[in-house]
């Protein structure tokens, strides 16, 4: 098998670059939903199990920066949560776990044996958890073996395709409440989801691509620099516009510092007095748009913000019944993919309404109460790798790549901060976006023998 694997990476980069970028086409068009889409999300799978097959044979050769090897380990452990929730325990220390005295109680009811029981509470849910990570983990270390040219191919595939979606949304809008054109059910029709079930998904992608789009398309010390700037500024505002568009609050709270973020990689420096024409024009016609949808828009929007009732307010309402719930079940968790389940089966009567509350809304809290203790602990070591790797994204001095890596820790800073709302990275799609943008943070790795030829 390894020596088919061989042959099939025989190309080299070009075999590792085309595999992520079917993985990441596969992913955006086919997971755009949370749950719900199984043979969709087998095909985003099987895509990220052939690009992480892939990488790992092609990265047998190579030597990554300590910061990757860091992030190799941090994706191991992750692994190792549902596979250890998984694992069958013996009777005496899975009835001994807090939180699993009810199902042992109910065992005894019917008059079963306790047998041999794995540690979720939710084991069919915790594999499909499990199975999720392999796409983000395939694009991961496919990605960041890649050159910086390739790199760049891949970042403009992603805004390619989120124009798409950008389109598609603007078709789905126009339709109206007949939703056309809506990809899945659960999409409220009328609303631009793009490719997503979740208009604020859609809107996490359209702010992503503020940033990316900033830094793509770059042609260092090429004629017509400025035109360059204007084009990238131009798609930047169209993706904000985009994002504003979905009536999403997180959206337009994350626009600002995104919008801040791309202009920084615009590199001022390089309009010359004789190419801003075509940089004012741009701003001039995108701001005349930005005007519009805020005159027709603007109060929709307002009024998002200020609901409280509607099937996005009164969440923090919740928090508190979802906590205790959390708390019942540490240090362990109650298993990855099981907040469905056990909210369910604890949800007050008072607080039941006929909104369905499939997550959390803060992924912290979900991966706390799902993977108990040591989720939090692995989420610590990421913040604390995602904080290095950023430092030296920013801290080195420019260089051809540099303003990929930047775009890549503010698109993955943006993903944290939304999911402290909702559950962006839940979703295949923009799982395996962040994991390109984490992945565009480090360097690629050296060849081993370039190093053992050095004098």
């Amino acid at each position: 098998m390894i020596g088919a694997l061989k042959a099939v990476a025989g190309d080299g980069e070009a075999a590792l670059f085309w595999s992520a970028a079917i993985l990441l086409v596969a992913a955006l068009l086919l997971g755009g939903a949370s749950r719900g889409a199984p043979l969709r999300w087998l095909v985003v799978e099987l895509s990220g199990l052939g690009a992480g097959c892939i990488a790992l044979v092609q990265g047998a050769g190579k030597k990554p920066t300590p910061l990757a090897w860091a992030a190799v380990v941090l994706l191991g452990l992750l692994f190792a949560i549902p596979i250890a929730q998984l694992t069958p325990l013996p009777p005496p220390v899975w009835t001994a776990l807090t939180g699993r005295g009810p199902l042992a109680h109910a065992i005894s009811l019917i008059g079963l044996p306790q047998g041999w029981r794995p540690m979720s509470l939710a084991p069919d849910e915790t594999a499909r958890a499990g199975l999720y990570l392999i796409a983000p983990a395939g694009m991961f270390l496919a990605a960041f073996q890649l050159s910086g040219r390739r790199r760049g191919h891949l970042v403009a595939i992603l805004v390619g395709v989120a124009l798409v979606s950008l389109i598609v949304g603007a078709v789905q809008a126009a339709g109206g409440d007949a939703g056309r054109f809506r990809l899945y059910d659960a999409a409220v029709p009328g609303l631009p989801n793009g490719f997503f079930a979740n208009r604020n998904h859609q809107a996490a992608l359209m702010v992503a691509c503020v940033l990316f789009a900033a830094a793509a398309f770059r042609r260092e010390g090429r004629a017509g620099a400025g035109v360059q700037p204007a084009a990238r500024l131009g798609l930047m505002l169209l993706f904000a516009v985009g994002a504003a568009a979905t009536l999403s609050r997180a959206g337009v709270l994350l626009l600002a510092p995104a919008l801040l973020g791309g202009l920084l990689m615009l590199r001022p420096a390089s309009w010359r007095p004789g190419a801003l024409a075509p940089v004012i024009a741009v701003c001039a016609a995108v701001i005349a748009v930005v005007i519009l949808v805020a005159i027709l828009k603007g109060g929709v929007i307002l009024d998002r913000f200020m609901a409280t009732t509607d099937e996005g307010g009164g969440r923090l309402d919740l928090l508190p019944p979802i906590l205790r719930l959390g708390q019942g079940l540490q240090p362990w968790g109650g298993g990855l993919g099981a907040f469905d389940l056990l909210y369910r089966a604890s949800e007050p009567l008072e607080q039941i309404d006929p909104f369905y509350l499939n997550h959390v809304h803060d992924d912290y809290v979900e991966a706390w109460l799902e993977g108990g203790w040591p989720a939090v602990v692995l989420m610590l070591g990421f913040g604390a790798w995602w904080s290095v790797a950023a430092w030296s994204c920013w801290s080195a001095p420019p260089a051809p790549g540099s303003a990929l890596a930047r775009a890549g820790s503010l698109t993955s800073l943006l993903l944290l901060l939304h999911s402290g709302v909702d559950y962006p990275l839940r979703t295949p799609a923009l799982a395996v976006v962040f994991a390109l943008a984490c992945a565009l943070m480090l360097d690629p790795p050296r060849p081993r023998s370039a190093e053992t030829s050095e004098p």
